[in-house]
């Protein structure tokens, strides 16, 4: 058949509706069929989901579309509150639009294509498409990250151009969609039918992957514009994978009627293709509702800021504070599980807002196929943006333990401060965990960390330093020495340099729920920490008593030159730690107490862990080699540098008191408070029994807190 005669017959079926007396829609296309073969121009009609599938006399196959409530149902187009809420509307064709050479971005290894039909059709608004595709851009997807992104009309002149050099990633579909003959899905394009368009696809219309096609409107909104309604072609989900390159894994939204219904095809061509994923509705769904959905799954996936840079804050409703992105499979569960909400424009009287995003007041749903494209060597990235939950700080091992989710080949991290970035080296990277190496504090490695993964990269989220100085004062009488009474007194002096590093930021678990505070933890201090004895004195004269080894015996303490310094490493020689109560590892023998009320466990993590989040109850820990240097009688001398009695001891009977601090963050302001009880002891410093007291002060400054970090920040939470 020439172009005129697919013309003709197609034009006489928008004339023979207009005719109807619209009781329902049901009863129109069964009238509509029933003319259309009654006269003589078709050999069969018969209606199925989303209009009607036809032949011609000579076996040519022709789609009808009747599937959007907006063409179809008087007084059911919503209002434009502007032209910009109503997402761009063309007056109605009343010609085919002029050929022009397709504009897209330039070929790529990662397209990320929105498909949209821009007819002027009341059904469909391209401007919000446009502004989907530009949320990306905006979010970094740009062609030096190494992707293309496209907003192009549902054209088969604009498919034909990205099946040549745009490999597909992500592919959004937004047009009319009808269950043809035999369950084959097919998508209306906005390709006029001329002569010349059938000479070009004649290979595609002998193979079925094309058909004439015309969509019926009501008769208002043909009174209004008298909109020809030229003839167009309607494409089999096969056009598709003949003609475009997906990538192992790829994504397809597809935002139209009848994408996923149990009749159609589409599932089973798209699976058979390699993609990885794709969504659509059971029936019928009205334009308000398949544009807050795809919103909403855009929105989540790229993640939210404030102010907002994807702008899709115009089209779906934003957490505050701003949220960090998700993956497919957490958006999924929200689908079901969120009631619809937009700022896209009021909706229906009859309350689209009152359903999940995953219904449409029409009655579909939107149901996802999942072919396990996640799991393919260099997935697609919409599976897990680059997404950072929490970090923790391993100062033992000097690493940084990053989780969250991420894409599945290795990138990048860095460190970010107003001083300067610095790029760690990654030891392992996994879809739930980063690790990299940790450089001590003072080097700037503090500030906010960011993961790059597929050329993306992720919120920012804030490793805080906190620099202090503690001081340990103990002093008492000095009533034994070496098993002699006696009497005498001793004071010591130590201050740690503590430099401690935590993430505490409050996080998002799980997508959409309220930010949970993390507790304050720490494995120990920061390497580049240090401590010393300042400060030792002391003197001890023997009394007369029966059995005294030496009767007015007496020695003088003092420091020990060079100053005896100690470096945060548990095991060492002269060393110290501050180490979280539950966390701790005594020595062999020695017990330590469950966790005190009050404080959080020691753990990692967001959640109370006990009854105070912003609480951590820790150890302070010491010991250090010759402390002091002692005159006096040789004998009594000698114990000061015996090798068991180095210890400075911090709690009755044994080297640990539980707790021996109390470390106390604002979480506003982020600033570490230090407490500490008035220690008494049992054992005088140097193993002897006495009642000697001990206090432990401290103050700190902290750099980069989550609120002030001087940094921009991307996705907070």
């Amino acid at each position: 058949m020439t172009a005129a005669q697919l013309k003709t017959a197609l034009d006489n079926v928008e004339t023979e509706y207009q005719s109807l007396p619209h009781v329902s829609l049901a009863s129109d296309l069964t009238a509509l069929a029933a003319q259309m073969t009654s006269s003589g121009a078709f050999a069969s009609a018969t209606v199925t989901d989303g209009g009607i599938d036809a032949t011609f006399p000579n076996g040519q196959e022709a789609a009808i579309f009747a599937d959007r409530p907006e063409d179809l149902e008087a007084g059911y187009l919503q209002p434009d509150a502007s032209t910009a809420a109503s997402g761009g509307r063309r007056p109605l064709a009343t010609a085919p639009p002029p050929t022009s050479p397709p504009v897209l971005s330039a070929p790529n290894a990662h397209e990320i294509a929105f498909l949209v039909n821009e007819s002027g059709d009341p059904a469909f608004r391209f401007k919000r498409q446009q502004n989907f595709a530009a949320a990306f851009t905006n979010d970094g997807f740009t062609p030096a990250a190494g992707y293309g992104v496209d907003a192009i009309d549902a054209n088969l002149e604009n498919i034909l151009a990205l099946g040549a050099g745009h490999a597909i990633d992500f592919l959004d579909i937004a047009t009319h969609g009808i269950i043809g003959a035999g369950g084959v899905y097919e998508l209306l394009s906005t390709t006029p039918i001329t002569d010349q368009t059938l000479q070009t696809y004649a290979a595609d219309l002998a193979a079925k992957r094309l058909v004439p096609a015309k969509v019926i409107y009501q008769n208002s909104i043909v009174a209004a514009d008298p909109y020809d309604g030229f003839p167009t072609f309607a494409l089999a989900t096969t056009f598709l994978t003949a003609h475009l390159a997906f990538n192992a894994g790829a994504i397809v939204d597809n935002q139209s009627c009848h994408g996923q219904n149990p009749k159609g095809n589409a599932s089973t061509i798209l699976g058979a293709a390699g993609i990885g994923r794709y969504f659509g509705w059971s029936r019928t769904v009205d334009g308000y509702d398949a544009d807050t959905t795809d919103a909403f799954i855009l929105d989540r996936l790229l993640g939210e800021q404030s102010p907002s840079v994807t702008g899709l804050d115009a089209y779906a409703y934003q957490r505050t504070p701003p949220q960090r992105p998700f993956g497919l499979d957490a958006i999924e569960s929200g689908l079901s599980l969120e009631m619809r909400s937009s700022p896209l424009e009021p909706p229906l009287a009859n309350n689209n807002e009152g359903l999940p995003f995953s219904e449409s007041i029409t009655g579909a749903e939107f149901l996802v196929s999942d072919f396990g494209g996640e799991s393919v060597a260099d997935a697609p990235i919409e599976y897990a943006p680059p997404s950072i939950s929490r970090v923790v700080a391993d100062e033992n091992n000097a690493r940084l333990d990053i989780f969250g989710s991420f894409p599945s080949m290795p990138g990048s991290v860095t460190i970010a401060n107003p001083s300067g970035t610095l790029t760690p080296a990654i030891t392992s990277w996994s879809p739930s965990e980063i690790i990299v190496a940790l450089a001590p504090s003072g080097a700037g490695a503090y500030g906010l960390v960011t993961a790059t993964g597929a050329g993306i990269a992720s919120n920012a989220v804030p490793l805080t330093e906190w620099n202090g100085q503690i001081t340990y004062a103990a002093s008492g009488p000095l009533s034994s020495w070496a098993g002699d009474s006696g009497s005498g007194s001793f004071a010591l002096q130590s201050v740690f340099n503590v430099s401690l590093r935590a993430d505490v930021h409050p996080t998002v678990v799980t997508m959409d729920a309220s930010p949970e505070p993390q507790n304050l933890y720490f494995a120990n201090a920061a390497p580049s920490s240090n401590g010393a004895l300042t400060s030792g004195s002391g003197s001890f004269t023997s009394d007369n008593s029966s059995g005294n080894s030496c009767q007015g015996c007496s020695i003088t303490l003092a420091l020990a030159s060079p100053q005896p310094t100690m470096i945060p490493l548990p095991t060492a020689t002269n060393a110290f730690f501050v180490i979280p109560e539950a966390g701790a590892t005594p020595p062999a023998g020695v017990s330590v107490p469950s966790p005190a009320p009050g404080c959080n466990s020691g753990q990692t993590g967001p959640g109370p862990g006990g009854t105070s989040p912003y609480t951590l109850c820790a150890f302070l820990y010491f010991t250090v080699s010759n402390p002091v240097t002692c005159a006096g009688n040789a004998s009594y001398c000698s114990i000061v540098n015996g090798p068991l009695a180095d210890e400075l001891a911090l709690s009755p009977g044994t080297d640990y008191l539980a707790p021996s601090i109390t470390l106390d963050y604002d979480p506003v302001f982020y600033k570490l408070t230090l407490s500490a009880p008035q220690l008494q002891l049992d054992l005088d410093p140097f193993g002897n029994p006495g009642s000697g007291t001990a206090s432990i002060t401290g103050t700190f400054t902290v750099q980069s807190p989550p609120s002030l970090t001087g940094v921009s920040a991307r996705h907070r939470i």
